[in-house]
């Protein structure tokens, strides 16, 4: 069992303003310039580098959602957002060969909680490594 924490948002320097912060959910991701795209894409990867030192090999995948608020969100919505950087990130870091069906095992997404100093997604990777 291996345990990844994964941001809900990525923060993009700007040179005359503040920085931006991003919430990687599928609302902003449809609006997102893929330039803007490439730069969040690529800054969340750096940020969970470190704790991708593993091979794996169809690895069963949950993950766990720890909000900052009670206000009611769709999981699904930051999900999906996260699960695509993360899926890449694993396959560029040579975690495992391919992010396809074929790759990966069963999906779970359990329900979220309450963590008001830090807000968070935690992914479980459920397999021998190789």
């Amino acid at each position: 069992m291996i345990k990844v924490i994964l941001p809900l948002y990525i923060d993009i320097p700007r040179k005359t303003k503040k920085d931006k912060r991003y919430y990687l959910n599928i609302n902003g991701y449809r609006n997102w310039c893929y330039i803007v795209n490439n730069q969040i894409k690529k800054k969340f990867k750096n940020k969970i580098s470190s704790q991708l030192i593993f091979k794996l090999n169809k690895p069963k995948i949950e993950y766990k959602l720890f909000y900052k608020d009670k206000r009611n969100r769709d999981k699904m919505n930051i999900i999906t957002v996260i699960d695509k950087f993360f899926m890449d990130a694993l396959v560029e870091s040579n975690c495992f060969k391919d992010d396809n069906d074929k790759n990966t095992g069963e999906v779970i997404i359990r329900n979220p909680e309450i963590d008001k100093e830090n807000p968070r997604c935690e992914v479980t990777l459920y397999n021998e490594k190789i």
